[in-house]
Order: structure tokens, then C-alpha cells, then sequence
């Protein structure tokens, strides 16, 4: 079947309806995007082990930040402190791990024990991974450590 339609000088080009159907597939992939927007309210603890931090985070507050489906986030980290020293940039080697679009947690594990991390956390679509979160560090140092183990260490 054909379709007339007007080329914008009042004059009409005859498509088919699946070439039309072709443009508006290409026109809409085109829309398909990296998201703009990184997750908010990053958080991460390690309570229950030193080797180990549970990253959380909120989901992008609104989808038109998104430009396409979301596959999933990437949690970002890589160490920035052993036992109270500070690395060489050189040395910060940048770990990841990726998790699926339902996921707003993981547990980050198998971690240096007396190591602070710096954390972030970006959205992605099949174009790739978005803005990164604004990172935030985590982690205990060997000061918290002993605090810790002050309290409930028995010294003899």
C-alpha cells in the first residue's frame, strides 16, 4: 500500500507504509541515549565486616533522564586509603561490579581489611553507562578499627 506524503514545497512523495515504518524505527533509535542523570542518595555501610560494604542507592527520580530502557547500574570503587595511608593515584586501581535495573543494592566484597573506598554509582542503557554519582568514600581505617576494638577487645 502507498502512502502520499507532502516533502514540504506542496509537492507529494509516494512511500510505502513500510518505509515510513523504517524512518520512525531510526528516528526513535536515534532517541536512544546514555541516561543524563546519575542515581541519587548514594549510602554504603560495612557493619557486619570489615572486608566487606553494602552500597545502596535511589533509582533516577524521573525517567526522562533515562533516554531508553535501563539495563542496570554500575557500582564504581576503588581504594583510596590503607591503614590510614593515603595511595598514589597510580595505585587506585578502579574495580565494578553490575547489577540488574530491580537492584537498588550490592554488597561489595572480598575488600582490603583497614581500607577506605571511594564509591560511586551510574545508570545504563544499551548505549552505555551514564553520569557517575557524586562518589562518597567508605570503609574503616585502622584508627576506627582499634576504637572498635578498644571497646570490646579484653586486654590482659
Amino acid at each position: 500500500m502507498a502512502v502520499l506524503e507532502e516533502n514540504g514545497s506542496g509537492s507529494f512523495l509516494k512511500r510505502n507504509r513500510l518505509e515510513k515504518t523504517v524512518y520512525l524505527y531510526f528516528f526513535l533509535i536515534s532517541l536512544i541515549t546514555v541516561p543524563s542523570k546519575p542515581p541519587t542518595n548514594i549510602r554504603a555501610q560495612n557493619k557486619t565486616s570489615p572486608t566487606k560494604i553494602l552500597v545502596q542507592w535511589s533509582p533516577l527520580a524521573n525517567s526522562i533522564y533515562l533516554h531508553g530502557k535501563l539495563l542496570g547500574y554500575t557500582v564504581i570503587y576503588q581504594p583510596i586509603t590503607i591503614a590510614n595511608e593515603s595511595l598514589p593515584q597510580v595505585d587506585r586501581s578502579e574495580s565494578s561490579v553490575v547489577v540488574g535495573p530491580q537492584d537498588l543494592s550490592v554488597q561489595l566484597s572480598s575488600l582490603n581489611i583497614f581500607t577506605r573506598y571511594e564509591i560511586s554509582v551510574s545508570a545504563f542503557t544499551r548505549k552505555g553507562n551514564g553520569p557517575r554519582s557524586e562518589a562518597i568514600v567508605a570503609g574503616k581505617n585502622m584508627a576506627q578499627f582499634l576504637l572498635v576494638c578498644k571497646k570490646i577487645c579484653i586486654v590482659s
